[in-house]
């Protein structure tokens, strides 16, 4: 998806991973993530939004849910994780990861709903009135 822009970008990532995969040192499937060049860009990204004065959340999804660059992020003052899955959601919930959103792709479980209200998520979003009426009678047990 964004090989052509690595290529262009980081050609050394890109020589790198097919050294280590073919040394038998990683998995097909792998995730290799320059986190020099993340980080860097996710302070640049940061520093504008306080400048703007908006609150960032970040998405690692695409990073294989990774909960070691999460607490990175969360310590460089991003406010926490966007969550699309609930998968993801216990990734970061196992390593207590402020998650600040959740729901995108599928329906927040029932089981789920009180951990997160718990855990002070600030947007929750739902795809139907049935299942946010369903979800608030969870809460008020």
């Amino acid at each position: 998806m964004f090989l052509n822009k690595i290529m262009e970008k980081n050609s050394k990532l890109i020589e790198a991973s097919f050294r280590l995969h073919q040394e038998g040192k990683i998995l097909p499937d792998s995730y290799v993530i320059d986190l020099d060049t993340l980080f860097q860009n996710a302070k640049a990204i940061l520093k504008q939004g306080q400048k703007e004065n908006i609150e960032l959340y970040f998405m690692l999804k695409q990073l294989g849910r990774n909960p070691l660059i999460a607490k990175e992020l969360v310590k460089m003052g991003y406010k926490g994780a966007v969550v699309v899955d609930f998968k993801e959601a216990l990734v970061m919930m196992k390593h207590h990861i402020p998650i600040s959103n959740v729901g995108h792709l599928v329906q927040a479980p029932k089981s789920l709903i009180q951990a997160w209200w718990i855990m002070a998520v600030i947007i929750l979003l739902f795809f139907r009135l049935k299942k946010l009426k369903k979800s608030m009678n969870v809460l008020k047990r």
